[in-house]
Formats: C-alpha cells, structure tokens, sequence
C-alpha cells in the first residue's frame, strides 16, 4: 500500500476487509512515514469467482481515505464493476437494479473503517431488489457490497456511500489560455468523516 496527503507521504492506519462469495477476512495494519505498507489476507481454496480487497486508510480520527480492488480467485479474470448489478444508495437505501434475471444474491455487507454489516432486503424480484443501509456510527466513508452468481459466474459489485468522489457541472479541462480559471477548496463534513470540495470558475481574461 502507499498512503499520501497532498501528494506526500503519511503514515496511517489499514483496515482491510477480503470478500469472496459469502466468506469476509479482516485485517488490520499501517504504513510508515514514508507511505509505504503491506497487508497478508487468506481467502480458502473452496471459494471462487471474482474477490474485492476493501481497504480504508486513516491518517486522522476524520481523516479516512478508501479504494476497492477486485481481483479473480480460481477463476477467469473479474468483469468491470457495474457489469452485472447497478447499485444506486441514496437515503440509507441500496437500490439495484440486476442486468440478467437469472441472478442470485449471495451477500450483502456495509463495510467502514472500524465495522461490517450485512444489509437488510427491503423489497425485491428477479430485476430490481433494495436493501437497508444501517446507521453506522464511524467517521468513514461506506463500502457496500454485494456478491452473486450468475450460473457459473460468481461476481462482487460494490459502490461508495455517499457515492464519492463526484464531479459536476462543466468541463474545464479544453479551455484555452485565453480563459481564467479560479479555484476554491473547502473541507466539509458528512456523518462525521472529512471530504475535500473543490468548486471551479472560469471566464475570459
């Protein structure tokens, strides 16, 4: 792992999760001041299908970054995420939407830096189901995932809650030298945990 703030090295506390079918190994571990560090997961030789390392790094008691890595387990190389299931949450409710009909849910966690939850079923049929995102008190984003299978296909989806990073409004990546972009950047809190907000203008010289 490597761990950074404003593109120099920090140190931080792991939390990493491993999730397979229904199994889910917890891990914890750190990096040093210069960013670097490892983590060592098991995952048995009975499971199979695409796996997801989740991995949440705190520099500060707010300060919690996170990243997702799918990766195969003896078996073919993992699809794109979004492939089989659209997840959508949106007021402490997961929506999915299933791309085939013949898809069957396996497990259904909420991960942040310090807990693990599985997400209660709302409602569902073979197209869309929705889930219950629990009230998790920590100052962490949310990982929700979801495995499945789909005949021999044994997948993971996952999505951030809330659903960031984001960006919106206009491209400003194709102006010309002749435009002036000025940029403004705050810290704001969601349920505890701090996020950095840029917000960009642009207009002629």
């Amino acid at each position: 792992f490597s761990t950074e703030k404003s593109g120099r090295p920090i140190s931080a506390q792991l939390s990493c999760y491993v999730i397979s079918k229904e199994y889910i190994d917890h891990v914890l571990s750190s990096t040093s001041s210069s960013g670097n560090g490892s983590v060592s997961v098991t995952i048995p030789n009975s499971e199979n299908g695409t796996a997801l390392l989740v991995s949440f790094a705190k520099a500060e008691p707010r300060m919690v970054a996170f990243n997702v890595y799918p990766f195969s387990h003896n078996s073919s190389a993992p699809k794109p995420n979004g492939t089989f299931m659209s997840l959508s949450p949106l007021n402490y409710t997961l929506n999915v939407s299933f791309t085939y009909p013949t898809e069957e849910v396996l497990m259904t966690q909420a991960f942040t830096y310090g807990y693990n939850f599985e997400m209660t079923q709302i409602s569902g049929d073979n197209q869309t189901a929705e889930y219950s995102i629990p009230h998790l008190l920590d100052s962490s984003p949310m990982i929700l995932v979801l495995t499945g299978s789909n005949g021999s296909s044994v997948f993971a989806e996952w999505a951030a809650y809330p659903q960031l990073p984001i960006a919106m409004g206009s491209d400003l990546s194709g102006l010309g030298a002749a435009s002036k972009i000025v940029s403004f950047t705050f810290i704001v809190t969601v349920n505890s945990a701090l996020y950095r907000c840029t917000i960009k203008f642009a207009g002629a010289e």
